[in-house]
């Protein structure tokens, strides 16, 4: 589970979490491939996604489905090139049921992290994607931006 009452999310830091998506064009590359690591874009585009639903934000659907879109196509990729079983990347997506309900509303840390990446062009988080997936190699999630 990843949000729990009075905590942030594991995976993602504040500062990490401000500038996902518009720095993973420029994350650094996987030392032994040249590539951007791909389990740290689909772990930060499942998060944001995972929050959309808690939240409820169905005003920004078209986000979430551009977000779930490409979290599907890391899935392939992910599953083509390493161990991991769809079982457990289903296990990572699930949404938490448990949820404290504070990080839903207005100015919270975690709405105002998703609210500063709804203006990320999604065809250019397409395109970003699209370039992330180009080349197989194993998913790995460091160097993570």
């Amino acid at each position: 589970m990843i949000f729990k009452a009075g905590s942030f999310p594991m995976h993602i830091s504040l500062a990490m979490a401000l500038g996902c998506i518009v720095t993973l064009a420029h994350a650094q590359d996987d030392i032994h491939t040249g590539q951007r690591p791909v389990l740290c874009a689909w772990g930060i585009y499942v998060e944001l996604a995972k929050y959309g639903e808690i939240c409820k934000l169905d005003e920004n659907r078209d986000f979430l489905d551009a977000l779930d879109a490409n979290i599907a196509r890391m899935d392939e990729f992910i599953l083509r090139n390493s161990d991991f079983t769809r079982e457990q990347l289903d296990a990572w997506q699930a949404v938490p049921t448990d949820v404290d309900a504070d990080i839903c509303e207005a100015g919270s840390e975690m709405r105002m992290i998703f609210e500063s990446v709804l203006d990320y062009p999604i065809e250019q988080m397409n395109a970003q994607t699209d370039e992330l997936l180009a080349v197989d190699r194993p998913p790995l999630a460091d160097p993570c931006l």
